[in-house]
């Protein structure tokens, strides 16, 4: 198996165990995400309709908007459309959890940044997962360490 194809096995667990929990723990993962790794797993909830608001916008910042993103787009067209209807948790841009996203980035102009995605988002707040390894839950990280350990990679 090649290195693609066990990235491509692992993209899909991630998916499938997505598919089988609430919006709720969507934001949780996406919360400690790590953002240098695979995008697949932020892709689909950037299409999913279901996917939180405030869960879209913390994807929008941690993602840097400077660096033109390849959802980047799609996140402000859905956003500013009403795509995403579900609004039960909150995300602050300019305070999340004592981090300003919005000054994060000194290049970035904030010009080119619909005004809609610095406003924030009441409800509830969640808070980062105990057990989690980059977003993902920490069975299933072993899984897919597993992985890539039987193919030697």
């Amino acid at each position: 198996m090649t290195e693609e194809e066990i990235r491509k096995k692992a993209d899909n667990k991630v998916i499938e165990y997505a598919k089988g929990v609430s919006p709720k723990e969507w934001h949780q993962m996406a919360m400690d995400w790590n953002y240098d790794s695979s995008k697949i797993f932020l892709e689909w909830l950037v299409d999913n309709q279901q996917t939180e608001k405030a869960t879209i916008l913390m994807i929008y910042w941690m993602s840097s908007p400077k660096h033109g993103f390849p959802y980047q787009k799609k996140i402000e067209k859905n956003y500013s459309s009403g795509f995403y209807t579900n609004e039960m948790i909150s995300f602050n841009p300019k305070d999340d959890d004592g981090l300003d996203w919005t000054q994060e980035y000194p290049k970035l102009d904030s010009s080119q940044i619909p005004s809609i995605m610095l406003k924030s988002i009441e409800g509830e707040e969640i808070k980062s997962a105990d057990n989690y390894i980059e977003g993902i839950p920490e069975s299933l990280f072993n899984e897919i360490e597993d992985l890539y350990e039987e193919y030697d990679i």
